[in-house]
């Protein structure tokens, strides 16, 4: 059963009048369909607060979210806020996966010496306290 049309729509009127590109409803260069600004090229594009959280999980930062933005107003402020951490851990740089990756590496083999500087150090303690 076909639909009833509404008493104000005449039959064809279905939006199928074809536009020619370029004419002045296209905003934009012809033939793209996209509107507004156009993508930044991810080259230049600048980390986002997503991914500032993520290059410091990578890096092994722990931090609480809350208590960092705290008094922050605008997006830049948290970013950057985040990038400090990140400096501040050793990032020399434009952050990526690899450097934060690299640093929390660095990290856990530091820790890994001095346990075991530690271990025989106390060792070395008891060979002497044993003679």
């Amino acid at each position: 059963m076909p639909l009833k049309r509404g008493p104000g729509r005449p039959k064809g009127s279905k939006n199928n009048t074809p536009r020619a590109a370029g004419t002045p409803g296209t905003p934009g260069t012809p033939g793209t369909g996209r509107r507004g600004r156009p993508p930044v090229p991810p080259e230049l594009r600048q980390p986002g607060i997503t991914d500032m959280r993520k290059f410091c999980k990578a890096a092994g930062i722990r931090f609480d979210y809350k208590k960092l933005v705290e008094g922050c107003t605008k997006n830049k402020e948290r970013v950057a806020k985040m990038l400090e951490l990140l400096v501040n851990a050793g990032l020399e740089g434009k952050p990526t996966l690899e450097k934060c990756k690299a640093i929390k590496q660095a990290k856990m083999d530091k820790k890994e010496q001095e346990r075991l500087a530690k271990k025989e150090a106390k060792a070395k303690h008891k060979d002497d306290d044993g003679m």
